[in-house]
């Protein structure tokens, strides 16, 4: 019907993320009756060439209850992130939005539920869950979540009973909840078995951060971390209050900020970066420190940086991703550790393929899941050793050699006859005087190089 009826079909895509596939059936026809052969409805059959295979998404009911306490009830939008882990120990995650919630959703003393399809994060062990804090009744009291896997009849159980509330509690919109429980519901009615599950613990962490004693390094922008371990990441955390300065983020000032999430394990980066905003906003970052409160395992991990972050400053970039700086002491147990589990897991695959009495198909399944462990392991372990490596480089003592370039302006005035020092100084230690008679080598530009070990 219409002036516009005819139309031309190129082809038609079905998405079926249950099953891991996206179908393709092809047309490349009129479907009109002044066109073609006249016909407005056609059989499209499908292009079994241009099937498309991927991992396919895993079903879950989200159980959410408002606590039943007053004021509790909030109309902002909530998101949540599921992390699990899979069999070979690798963290995955997955993003979700409330976009099907209504305005009776997340009231006082209500159970909402929702269903969605999710990437395959494995066994669920934690959530960060928060809000936009946008609406006129943002402050949300949480009692708990649970999530249920529909495939394998799955609960898991994420207590909560705390504000997400800008001026309740300790002031945050997103809190993270590791799993309390998880438990099945078998076929038998009422039939209930409690599984083990991978339970970490929430803890503080302290992040101190050094600015530059440079003139101009302050910044007035605000400044946002993310750090990341073996367990998963803290999420984007804002730096607002400081506990040592009211005007945050000043030359050579240590700002101190808390923030609490589920237990990172060993940490091995962290991203910074601020937005860019007020007048002086180009920082320069010396370093950041990170230790756990209580530090009950004195451990701080250190994450220097000593450039700009700055629009206007060497590469202009205003966002950094900073390594650990390794202790080879520590380095060395973690690198034993997963150098044992690569072997167990080596050992469990010959063992597996010498074991009788399972089917061809389960055989496989086991061996390729097996396999997949041992590969993981092992690029632990030589992830671990040249991390190992490299703190040993770092060790006080250790012989480094760098290369110097000096380059000499181009003015009429005689050549320099003396000779010339340069004295390298790092966080360590000083290098001592260097000779520029070093092994010189003239360069193109007048710029003269030498090498020398220290």
């Amino acid at each position: 019907r219409g002036l516009g009826g005819a139309w031309f079909l190129d082809r038609v895509e079905i998405n079926v993320p249950l099953l891991g596939k996206t179908y393709t059936f092809q047309c490349g026809r009129w479907l009109s009756k002044n066109e073609d052969d006249g016909a407005i409805e056609r059989t499209l059959l499908v292009d079994n060439e241009a099937v498309q295979e991927y991992k396919a998404k895993v079903p879950y009911e989200v159980a959410v209850y408002t606590s039943d306490i007053k004021h509790a009830g909030t109309d902002a939008n909530v998101f949540m992130d599921v992390y699990g882990k899979d069999e070979a120990g690798n963290t995955l995650s997955d993003h979700v939005e409330f976009t099907t919630a209504t305005k009776a959703s997340f009231e006082r003393g209500r159970e909402d539920r929702f269903n969605f399809e999710l990437e395959d994060v494995g066994t669920p062990y934690k959530i960060r869950i928060g809000h936009d804090n946008k609406g006129f009744g943002a402050s949300w009291h949480l009692d708990r979540v649970v999530l249920i896997n529909q495939l394998t009849h799955t609960s898991y159980e994420f207590p909560c009973g705390r504000w997400f509330s800008k001026s309740e509690d300790d002031k945050q919109i997103v809190r993270e909840l590791p799993v309390a429980e998880a438990k099945t519901v078998g076929a038998k009615r009422g039939s209930v078995k409690v599984l083990d599950t991978l339970t970490m613990r929430s803890i503080k962490y302290q992040v101190s951060v050094v600015t530059s004693n440079l003139r101009g390094a302050g910044t007035d922008a605000n400044v946002f971390i993310v750090l990341y371990g073996e367990h998963g990441d803290s999420g984007e955390r804002p730096l607002t209050k400081s506990s040592t300065h009211m005007n945050k983020f000043e030359r050579n000032n240590t700002d101190i900020f808390t923030f609490e999430c589920v237990d990172l394990g060993e940490l091995e980066r962290c991203k910074v970066w601020h937005d860019n905003s007020n007048l002086g906003s180009s920082w320069h970052l010396d370093r950041i420190e990170v230790e756990q409160v209580p530090n009950d395992i004195h451990r701080t991990w250190v994450f220097p940086c000593a450039q700009w972050l700055s629009k206007s400053h060497a590469d202009k970039q205003i966002s950094r991703e900073l390594p650990v700086q390794v202790d080879a002491a520590v380095a060395e147990a973690r690198a034993a550790r997963l150098a044992r589990e690569a072997e167990k897991a080596e050992q469990a695959l010959e063992r597996l393929s010498l074991s009788p009495g399972a089917s061809l198909r389960e055989s496989l399944r086991a061996s390729a899941e097996a396999e997949d462990a041992v590969a993981t392991k092992r690029a632990e372990a030589e992830l671990a050793q040249r991390q190992l490596d490299e703190a040993r480089g770092r060790t006080p003592g250790a012989l480094w050699t760098y290369n110097l370039e000096v380059v000499t302006g181009d003015h009429d005035f005689p050549a320099e006859r003396s000779e010339v020092y340069v004295e390298l100084i790092g966080r360590r230690s000083k290098a001592g005087e260097l000779l520029s008679t070093l092994s010189p080598r003239k360069k193109k530009g007048g710029a003269s190089s030498s090498s020398s070990s220290s």
